[in-house]
């Protein structure tokens, strides 16, 4: 009966997760995109960094970014660390991990130049409120591929070393495009309370078992003849 319940329910659970889904920042437009220039987070073999802001709790649980490749680049693995803000900085390290691309989308072609958008799941972080700073490193380490810049210029662009350790970090001339999206977190539902029926049918089954139980117990009377 609760396996039923459970599956049930399981629809509900997963609309609920579809309906909390939201863009938890996007920096920069797609409207920017193949107009600035891109940076070689791949053929450095480097961490790009870039700060981001959330508003309210969230799981981050998609990242999207766009880069300017070539026919012949070959679809890279992610490594993808996410830092606490320090200052205006990069911080202590608070997740890590390398992800597969889920999808690759051609958004433009400048030449020789293919823009593909490149969208990978995150593994559900969790995030206070707060200041934070992601960075990227596109692996196998290829000159054909890097991370479109936008036309924001600013100072909350890094690139680190090549292992993404906080620290020695300098600041490059663009910031660069990326998208994040999350959820909020879903309080598991209550289990099902049961149904009336099945109470009802509980019950009468312990009473069963009572009375049966009595029966068993009692004495037998012999039976004597008058002789």
């Amino acid at each position: 009966m609760k396996k039923i319940a459970a599956l049930a329910l399981l629809p509900l659970i997963l609309a609920s997760l579809q309906a909390n889904a939201y863009v938890v920042h996007e920096n920069g437009s797609t409207a920017e995109l193949g107009s600035v220039g891109d940076n070689t987070f791949s053929f450095l073999d480097k961490f790009v960094a870039m700060d981001f802001s959330v508003g309210s709790e969230t799981l981050l649980d998609g990242l999207t970014f766009n880069a300017i490749t070539k026919a012949s680049t070959l679809t890279p693995t992610v490594q993808v660390a996410l830092y606490n803000n320090a200052t205006g900085s990069v911080g202590t390290e608070l997740f890590r991990g390398t992800f597969a691309i889920d999808l690759i989308e051609i958004t433009g072609i400048f030449g020789s130049d293919i823009q593909r958008s490149y969208s990978l799941t995150l593994s559900d972080w969790l995030l206070g409120p707060g200041d934070y700073w992601i960075a990227l490193q596109a692996d196998p380490a290829q000159f054909a591929m890097h991370w479109t810049r936008i036309g924001t210029v600013g100072l909350d662009g890094m690139i680190g070393d090549e292992i993404g350790t906080s620290g020695g970090y300098t600041v490059p001339t663009n910031d660069t495009y990326f998208l994040l999206t999350g959820h909020d977190p879903i309080v598991p539902p209550p289990t099902p309370a049961a149904e009336p029926s099945a109470i009802l049918l509980f019950s009468l089954g312990i009473a069963g078992l009572g009375i049966a139980r009595r029966k068993r117990n009692k004495p037998h009377l012999s039976a004597h003849s008058d002789g």
